[in-house]
């Protein structure tokens, strides 16, 4: 379902931010997170691409910066896999800390992130660009994970 993006998919990974966001990212961000400082994803389903996942990771963190349906294809559990791919690829790194920032409406997002773990940290106040000048807040969510034993002793040993 998850392959990595590809140049030649970034006009259907824009149509589907442009249905799914009021304020959607532009072309050229979505062309930059191409680069190999970023983990950027899209979701297939029959051959269309409906969905994609963009992630950074800076030394032991994990960021969302981007995830996407097309609204077509919410509620279908979609959004969770692409969550549950993201948890399970970072807990096999070396990750301790997965962040994310989410529209304070999105309450969609706010529900699926709260089930798979994730708490409350702060609000970014006027993070979010909305139409016609218009700011929303942005709500600042993370889940850790225990630090792996090394050599087979526990660090809180």
């Amino acid at each position: 379902m998850l392959r990595r993006a590809q140049r030649e998919d970034i006009a259907r990974v824009l149509v589907n931010e442009t249905c799914a966001y009021p304020v959607p990212w532009g072309k050229q961000a979505l062309i930059d997170s191409l680069d190999p400082q970023y983990d950027f994803f899209v979701a297939e389903l029959d051959e269309q691409i409906v969905g994609h996942l963009i992630v950074q990771v800076i030394l032991d963190e994990s960021h969302l910066l981007n995830l996407c349906l097309h609204p077509r294809y919410q509620g279908r559990g979609l959004g969770k896999q692409m969550m549950q791919y993201w948890l399970d690829s970072s807990r096999s790194q070396t990750i301790h800390q997965l962040l994310l920032e989410v529209r304070e409406s999105n309450t969609k997002a706010l529900k699926l992130y709260e089930s798979m773990g994730f708490q409350k940290l702060s609000v970014r106040k006027n993070y979010y660009p909305l139409p016609d000048n218009q700011r929303e807040h942005g709500v600042v969510m993370s889940q850790s994970f225990p630090e792996q034993p090394v050599g087979g002793c526990s660090l809180s040993q």
